[in-house]
């Protein structure tokens, strides 16, 4: 089975990064979750609309927290690059993944989502 690259935005690694020293537990969970989204990308719960289109949503639990990605084979293919806005594109293979933000379920207005 292929795996998938894993790419992060700088504010998701801004984001990811805070997690971690704020909240370990829920930082393991998101970690499990990319994982396996590395390996299955079409595990999404819902593909965003709006200005987002192009991008999938993964919930990491119930309460928990959102992953906002997208992987390049799909993203090209379909030509969505200039709705992503990806400093990257272009320049990543296409079995690549692109996390853009995380945000807590609470945060959801918040993030405009």
């Amino acid at each position: 089975m292929e795996t998938y690259e894993y790419h992060e935005s700088e504010q998701f690694g801004n984001k990811i990064n805070r997690l971690k020293k704020k909240n370990l537990s829920d930082f393991k969970r998101v970690r499990k979750v990319i994982d396996r989204l590395c390996i299955n990308p079409t595990n999404y719960d819902h593909p965003l609309k709006g200005d987002n289109k192009g991008k999938f949503e993964k919930w990491v639990g119930r309460r928990g927290h959102r992953l906002v990605y997208c992987w390049c084979e799909i993203c090209q293919r379909l030509g969505f690059q200039p709705l992503n806005r990806c400093d990257k594109c272009g320049s990543l293979p296409p079995n690549s993944i692109v996390f853009f933000d995380t945000y807590h379920k609470s945060d959801l207005k918040k993030a405009g989502y």
